[in-house]
């Protein structure tokens, strides 16, 4: 152990480290880098822990005095950690023998610090001090990025409603030139050939639009696409050949960042249980997405939606918006 830690900070290194998680680290007088500074700085603990997707740091103070911390020193320790030249964390935790003033637990709150003596300490589940949900609230914007795709394709004559689906995934496109044995691909991937995959010119500039059209529709772009098959071009599916003359679909794709709307409920369940379940949701041009976070950044499943938005809801969405500005 460092020659820096003293006894105090020993007793409560090791409390830490019992009551932690598996898999967690604890550091004594760990020392760390700060951007834009050319030493180290230190902290007295530096614990770190991980919720599932990201490792976080929580930095635990210790103050080993005979009466309760004041606000002079909470700011010396808060400054540490806050504004140009502090020391990167995710969480500050504060532990002391006597305790703290009543101004420095309502600063300590407004702040997200975390404030325990040292019989608390002795008695806390220290893996929820993990800032995760702090950590999933302070998300402000979210990037959705969706490859162009075919969303809808509709053909003349119509496919079965009931096999359209398994049609055009799995069916056998034939030209009205392919032998008995050949043809190219499913319908899917005729369709992509015909369009994404084209090599020539046509497919260059069918690509550069999209990416354009990407950029003058904020992200968001829906195509319409229409052309006529040769004579002869049909799907062939189980044995059933489908004539196809004319072939109709819509194509999208999206690249846009949107701020992120947060709201946390507090779900109680018949047992007594509770958790914590964030719902988070965004618009771009004419899609929402929605997701549903129900245990913090530990989710082991998460719910996912996103839609489009039609004319009525849009005008609906900003007339609230508009409503709660003025409140």
């Amino acid at each position: 152990m460092p020659a820096r830690t003293n006894e105090f900070q020993k007793l409560v290194s090791l409390i830490t480290k019992s009551l932690t998680s598996a898999g967690d680290t604890v550091e004594d007088s760990a020392m760390v880098k700060v951007e834009g500074l050319e030493g180290e700085r230190e902290i007295d603990i530096l614990w770190t822990t991980s919720t599932g997707l990201v490792k976080v740091k929580v930095a635990v103070e210790t103050k080993d005095e005979g009466r309760k911390l004041d606000l002079v020193k909470f700011d010396s320790i808060s400054a540490k950690y806050n504004g140009a030249g502090g020391i990167p964390v995710h969480k500050i935790v504060v532990v002391t023998r006597a305790g703290f003033t009543p101004d420095v637990e309502r600063k300590a709150k407004l702040q997200g610090v975390s404030l325990l003596t040292l019989d608390l300490a002795q008695e806390q589940d220290w893996s929820t001090l993990a800032p995760e949900h702090s950590f999933l609230r302070g998300m402000k914007k979210v990037n959705l990025e969706m490859q162009p795709h075919f969303h809808e394709i509709d053909t003349l004559p119509e496919l079965p409603r009931d096999l359209a689906t398994q049609i055009i995934k799995y069916g056998r496109y034939k030209c009205g030139t392919c032998t008995e044995n050949n043809d190219h691909g499913t319908f899917l991937q005729h369709m992509y050939a015909s369009t994404l995959h084209r090599s020539d010119s046509v497919g260059v500039t069918f690509r550069q639009d999209l990416q354009k059209g990407l950029i003058d529709h904020k992200g968001v772009i829906w195509v319409s696409l229409s052309w006529k098959e040769k004579d002869g071009a049909r799907i062939i599916y189980q044995g059933v050949d489908y004539p196809i003359r004319e072939v109709r679909a819509r194509m999208h794709a999206a690249k846009a960042q949107s701020p992120i709307d947060c709201d946390t409920y507090l779900m109680k369940e018949s047992d007594g249980d509770s958790r914590i379940v964030h719902h988070f949701s965004a618009e771009m041009g004419q899609m929402k997405m929605q997701i549903v976070v129900p245990d913090g950044l530990k989710s082991e499943r998460v719910a996912f939606k996103i839609e489009k938005l039609n004319p009525k809801q849009k005008a609906k969405r900003r007339k609230q918006q508009k409503k709660a500005k003025k409140k």
